[in-house]
């Protein structure tokens, strides 16, 4: 099964590379790919579809076996929590400014381009013009600058250790101020191409690493109007279903299982592969007769 860089075969679209740096020692297992036919043994073909070495398979479901609990009900928003289970809902709903590729390194993904000046101080990145949020509402410069003054500057903690006191206008939680106001250091510019600027108080080299969509998951700035940004409590606006511009849309969510489908206006390439992904809360102990069983395609991590 090919594997491009980001939702073409699932480890890419569940936000492997982001788990792959973590702290997470666990092995990653995977199972026979459900498709919509059984591919014969002697490599024949399936519903009148050669399937080859490398060859991406489309459409279908597919399950992947996780560890419970899963995320909680409503909190599915990696820019205002780190916690377990956030980076692969990240992976399928969000879009960073940069993806983090299979060599580990940055590229382009909301962003178009960057330009690095005054020797690694200020960061120009210039956006796409073809994204939207998963209600159709397309993505801005400002939408990118209020994602970091009013969520991940605030919530993120490892937004806030990093970027946050480097940054020219220093944003880092003190008790006097604990939360940011509006910051100048990062800055919105429309028009076409629209930009958005990050100016540090010296050269700042790690920054394109920690823009990705698990590091910096840019939300849908417009269901905030006239409400508290969000908080780790109130990750979204009461009622309201995850958005983001990722590959896959949110569905629904219970404790067993979230289910996502695949988002017809991605702007990425390729487009998703599959119809549907599904996370399903799996006991470690059951978890091994599940994959083989068939009941799930494939296992975020073995424990023990």
């Amino acid at each position: 099964m090919r594997m491009p860089r980001r939702t073409g075969a699932l480890l890419m679209a569940l936000g492997l590379l982001g788990a792959a740096c973590s702290s997470d020692d666990g092995e990653t297992t995977s199972g026979p790919i459900a498709t919509d036919g059984a591919a014969p043994e002697d490599g024949g073909q399936t519903d009148d579809t050669e399937l080859t070495e490398g060859e991406p398979v489309e459409g279908g479901t597919f399950v992947v076996g996780v560890s419970p609990p899963l995320p909680a009900q409503g909190t599915l928003n990696p820019a205002v929590s780190t916690q377990g289970g956030m980076q692969q809902a990240a992976g399928l709903l969000f879009s960073g400014l940069v993806e983090i590729d299979e060599n580990a390194e940055p590229v382009p993904e909301l962003a178009t381009e960057w330009e690095i000046l005054d020797d690694g101080a200020t960061y120009v990145f210039t956006l796409r013009d073809d994204v939207v949020f998963h209600d159709g509402t397309p993505l801005t410069a400002e939408a990118v600058k209020w994602t970091y003054e009013a969520a991940l500057l605030r919530n993120h903690a490892r937004t806030q250790s990093s970027i946050g006191p480097a940054l020219a206008e220093p944003c880092a939680p003190a008790p006097e101020e604990p939360n940011c106001p509006s910051i100048e250091a990062v800055e919105a510019t429309g028009g076409e191409p629209a930009t958005v600027t990050f100016r540090f108080a010296q050269p700042y080299g790690p920054l394109l690493q920690q823009l990705s969509h698990t590091e910096g998951a840019i939300l849908p700035s417009h269901i905030w109007e006239g409400q508290e940004p969000p908080t780790a409590a109130q990750p979204w606006p009461e009622g309201q279903d995850p958005i983001g511009t990722g590959p896959f849309r949110f569905v629904s969510q219970d404790a067993s299982e979230i289910v996502y489908e695949a988002n017809e206006d991605y702007f990425g390439s390729p487009e998703p592969y599959l119809d549907e992904v599904v996370q399903r809360a799996v006991e470690p102990a059951a978890q091994a007769q599940a994959l083989a069983g068939g009941e799930i395609d494939w296992l975020w991590s073995v424990s023990g």
